[in-house]
C-alpha cells in the first residue's frame, strides 16, 4: 500500500497495468466507431465517453508517477499536466468547432498509450528495478560520453515529461490555429 508512489510495486502489477491500458485503448476506440457505424451516437454518449477518457487519462498519469517512483514532486505534477491538458484542449476545440482532433501529424493519443504500455511492460519483463539500471549497462555499445552516469529512470523522466509539456504547448497552438481557420471558413 504505497500511497506515496515512491516504492517499487510487485512485478505482476506492471503487467496488469499494461493489460489495462491496452484494454482501455481498444475498447475506447471500438465504442466510438460502433456508435458512428450504427448511427447511434448521441451528445450524452459523447459526454460519457470524454468523461471516462478524463478518468482513464488521470489513472494513466498516476501510472507513470508510480512507475517512475516520482512521489509528490514537481515532476509528478508535470506528468499529470501532460496527460490532462491535451484532452481538455481537444475537448474545448470540439465544443467550438464540432471536430475532435487529438493529433499532431502521426502522433496521437493511441501513440502515447502504446508508449505507456511499453513503459509498463519493461519492468514486468526485465524486473522491477529496470528503471534504476544504469544507462551504460543497457546501452553498452554507446560511448560513455552519451550514457554518462544516468539511469533509465532519469532519461525517461527527461524525455517523457518534458517532451510531453512541449507536445501539449504545440498541440495548444496548433488547435487554436485550427479553431481560427474553422471560424474563418464558417464566416
Amino acid at each position: 500500500n504505497d500511497l506515496s508512489m515512491t516504492q517499487l510495486l510487485p512485478r505482476w502489477t506492471y503487467l496488469a497495468m499494461a493489460i489495462g491500458v491496452f484494454a482501455f485503448q481498444t475498447l475506447d476506440a471500438m465504442d466510438g466507431k460502433q456508435a458512428r457505424r450504427t448511427n447511434s451516437s448521441t451528445p450524452l454518449g459523447q459526454l460519457f465517453d470524454h468523461g471516462l477518457d478524463g478518468i482513464s487519462w488521470s489513472v494513466n498519469g498516476l501510472n507513470i508517477v508510480s512507475l517512475l517512483s516520482l512521489g509528490l514532486t514537481l515532476n509528478s505534477a508535470i506528468a499529470m499536466f501532460q496527460f490532462w491538458v491535451p484532452l481538455y484542449i481537444t475537448t474545448l476545440l470540439e465544443y467550438h468547432t464540432g471536430v475532435f482532433e487529438y493529433n499532431i501529424g502521426n502522433i496521437d493519443g493511441t501513440t502515447g498509450l502504446l508508449i505507456l504500455i511499453g513503459f509498463d511492460l519493461a519492468p514486468a519483463i526485465f524486473g522491477v528495478t529496470f528503471y534504476n539500471w544504469q544507462l551504460k549497462d543497457v546501452f553498452w555499445f554507446l560511448p560513455e560520453i552519451i550514457t554518462g552516469p544516468f539511469t533509465m529512470r532519469s532519461v525517461i523522466i527527461a524525455i517523457l515529461l518534458y517532451t510531453g509539456v512541449i507536445f501539449s504547448v504545440v498541440l495548444l497552438v496548433t488547435l487554436f490555429v485550427r479553431v481560427k481557420d474553422t471560424k474563418a471558413r464558417l464566416s
